[in-house]
């Protein structure tokens, strides 16, 4: 392992255990400390939206907290506590001092259906009711106890705001690419924490570099922020390529990649190309209306192309939206391998330009050129594969200014990272040129 790749995994690892104990909602404390962390890494912008804003079809909600909640028994013995595990307290419950029974009290019970021991995730942002998550040994305590004491001592705030980081790095072209994850689940490692962590590094990647395109990076709660996001700054995304949703990149499975809703996109042939550069047999999904905010940012109105690449995808996981998913399931390597193959889709992306010959008056004389050897007459095709040469005069031949690398590499059956070598090369020798 390099110097380089050994710094970005314990980098991966701080952020993992640093993040993890910050209780994450759709606003609140600790989605504040987390854009604090990420701005060790790069200079994120906040943006503050004030509960009762509303923001297309939606209202952004008031901040929610709690300071206890638990359910004992009769001698005060705590059998369920937020304190021991947040993911206890359904997310949104309001206030309640009540002693009930255990009839009255079962059917806001709500338990795993295959994992006994694993506490389940639920929310109720916009119900006004309340809930717990217990594990079934806890269902099986509380059923035995004769009287039962529910205590949730929460609060709404509509002076808070929703936060939602935002960070523009600019490219030689104002056309942009979105890159978004949500930050919104509290205790849950793969599904959320992996995403922040994943995106900051990729972020702070980004702007080291020189970039074609700007890219835009968003850290949002899912749903209402990519859709505050979107009613905010709407007039830029008529200047948005492509996107990219980042989401449960760091569980031990397969590599995986949601495509896009236009199956002739670029971006999904470069996807392709870039996950299968690391795993042939990665798992392919095809563009489903579930997910997560491709569903916003690819509405009507946008109709963004975006792409997730996954490690153990939301939905198909044994352990998702439970306690399970926790820093014994995510791994800094699984996170690591999840970045560099988005590293290397953004490279595909920045590569796959649109370029126009200078020669367009019959062929180039390559040796003039120093792109063919001095001794001639050898040369003879073979079927299934391209010599340079071959490649040379395809490119020049389809390099008229309308068609992008990508479109070309499709129509030649070639891997994609070969016809790139090939345009840097012919680019070099003044035969065609980037527009």
């Amino acid at each position: 392992m390099s110097r380089s790749s050994a710094l970005e995994l314990e980098d991966i690892e701080y952020l993992l255990k640093k993040l993890f104990p910050f209780y994450r909602g759709l606003s609140g404390e600790g989605n504040t400390k987390t854009f604090e962390e990420i701005r060790r890494y790069v200079p994120l912008s906040i943006i503050g939206l004030k509960p009762g804003e509303k923001v297309h079809d939606w209202i952004v909600p008031p901040q929610w907290a709690v300071s206890s909640a638990y359910i004992a028994d009769k001698d005060g013995n705590k059998i369920v506590d937020f304190d021991v595990n947040p993911l206890h307290l359904v997310v949104g419950s309001v206030s309640i001092n009540k002693e009930l029974t255990f009839a009255e009290l079962s059917p806001r019970l709500y338990r795993h259906k295959t994992i006994s021991d694993a506490i389940p995730y639920r929310t109720n942002y916009y119900g006004h009711d309340w809930g717990f998550c217990i594990t079934h040994d806890q269902y099986e305590k509380l059923k035995i106890a004769e009287h039962l004491m529910v205590v949730i001592d929460s609060r709404f705030d509509y002076s808070a705001p929703m936060e939602i980081g935002e960070l523009l790095i600019p490219g030689k072209t104002e056309e942009q690419i979105l890159i978004s994850t949500y930050i919104c689940h509290p205790s849950l490692a793969n599904d959320n924490l992996s995403g922040i962590v994943l995106t900051t590094k990729l972020a702070r990647w980004l702007s080291e570099r020189k970039n074609h395109y700007t890219y835009r990076i968003v850290w949002c709660p899912e749903t209402i922020g990519a859709i505050a996001y979107t009613a905010l700054r709407e007039k830029f995304f008529e200047n948005i390529y492509a996107g990219i949703v980042i989401a449960t990149v760091g569980g031990p499975g397969k590599l995986g990649v949601k495509f896009s809703w236009d199956k002739k996109h670029p971006i999904n042939y470069l996807v392709n190309q870039a996950v299968s550069t690391y795993e042939q047999e990665f798992i392919r999904y095809p563009f489903d209306i579930l997910g997560s905010d491709e569903r916003q940012y690819s509405s009507q109105a946008y109709k963004i192309n975006c792409v997730t690449i996954t490690k153990d995808k939301y939905y198909e996981y044994p352990e998702y939206h439970s306690s399970a998913d926790d820093l014994s399931l995510v791994k800094s390597e699984y996170i690591q391998e999840s970045l560099e193959a988005y590293k290397l889709l953004i490279d595909n992306l920045e590569n796959d330009q649109i370029y126009d010959s200078t020669v367009k008056n019959c062929e180039p004389f390559l040796k003039k050129h120093s792109l063919a050897e001095d001794l001639g007459g050898g040369f003879l095709p073979e079927k299934g594969s391209y010599s340079s040469k071959e490649l040379i005069l395809w490119l020049n031949f389809y390099c008229d200014g309308s068609k992008r690398l990508s479109a070309i590499a499709q129509l030649l059956n070639i891997n994609f990272n070969e016809i790139v070598v090939v345009a840097k090369e012919m680019v070099k020798a003044g035969i065609i040129r980037r527009l």
